[in-house]
């Protein structure tokens, strides 16, 4: 099993969900630190866990140096002595807008180590199939604005297979996110897909971390 990690904000007002909290951080010049934090938290969550075999995912906010984060990541991997290949993160097109040769050394680096990488919102102005060509990813993540009506509507259904049959094509895995019906369930399932996302809290008290599940498809 699989998870995701997701920042969220709880106050008197209410919790802010996960996207508006990334969104915030890059406006505010926050995006590298919370990256960084989040990072270190998943990485003390597992070591916590024990053997548990979650994966967890993290996604990459903004544009950050990536061999520096990419250090970051091992020094968090050696002080929590949870295996690499145990983490993933979670990139959109972004991360590859500066110093792009850079940037994928430092992937190219992580993936031999072990550590997963995966392109988010796929099927959007940030996860293309013009990217792909040229990212190190080995898993791309259908975003959930797709899936809506994808179940009823045979127009969504269309796209959606499409997505998944050139990402596989491609010879990626694919996750489908935002499935929340049964009839959505059934249409990814006999796309092939071999995971689907729901979504649970791990609630404290103000800051929130919270791990979307990764339902395995039986094979």
């Amino acid at each position: 099993m699989a998870v995701q990690a997701a920042a969220r904000w709880r106050s008197n007002l209410g919790s802010d969900e996960h996207e508006a909290v990334l969104a915030f951080a890059e406006q505010a010049g926050l995006a590298t630190r919370l990256t960084e934090w989040l990072v270190d938290r998943a990485a003390a969550d597992l070591s916590r866990l024990g053997e548990s075999g979650l994966r967890v995912s993290i996604p990459v906010v903004g544009r950050p140096q990536m061999d520096e984060l990419a250090e970051r990541l091992r020094a968090a991997i050696a002080a929590s002595l949870v295996p690499a290949d145990r983490l993933e993160l979670e990139l959109t097109d972004a991360v590859f807008e500066r110093e792009p040769a850079r940037t994928r050394a430092a992937l190219k680096e992580l993936a031999r180590e072990g550590v997963g990488l995966t392109l988010g919102r796929f099927g959007t102005a940030h996860g293309t199939f013009l990217g792909l060509r040229n990212l190190l990813v080995q898993r791309v993540k259908i975003d959930a604005s797709l899936v809506e009506g994808a179940g009823a509507d045979p127009a969504s259904a269309a796209l959606l297979a499409q997505l998944v049959r050139g990402a596989t094509a491609l010879g990626l895995a694919v996750t489908v996110c935002g499935v929340d019906t049964t009839s959505q369930l059934a249409l990814v399932q006999r796309l092939g897909c071999d995971r689907d996302r729901k979504s649970t809290r791990l609630n404290s008290s103000h800051q929130i971390i919270s791990y979307a599940v990764f339902c395995l498809k039986k094979k």
